[in-house]
């Protein structure tokens, strides 16, 4: 499976109850990372464009188009990163 990043802001912690609780992360970059994560190709690894502007090596990028994700009202674009061996 390949792997996503988005960034953004999420809210970390114990979710659940005092008998079962998890750490987790929620929040929209959450769940377009999930989203962003179903577009791969085999151990492909896409970035979000907020995270691609985070990002300082943007020549290792390759843009992976626009894409309407399920649940989002904006469409997102994708770009692959090109891993160095």
């Amino acid at each position: 499976t390949g792997s996503a990043i988005k960034t953004g802001t999420v809210v970390a912690g114990n979710i659940g109850s005092g008998r079962r609780a998890n750490y987790g992360f929620v929040g929209t970059p959450v769940n377009v990372t999930w989203r962003i994560e179903d577009l791969c190709e085999g151990n492909e690894s896409l970035i979000s464009e907020t995270t691609m502007q985070a990002r300082p090596n943007a020549d290792q990028l390759h843009d992976k188009g626009t894409h309407s994700l399920k649940g989002l009202d904006a469409p997102v674009r994708v770009f692959g990163v090109k891993w160095q061996h």
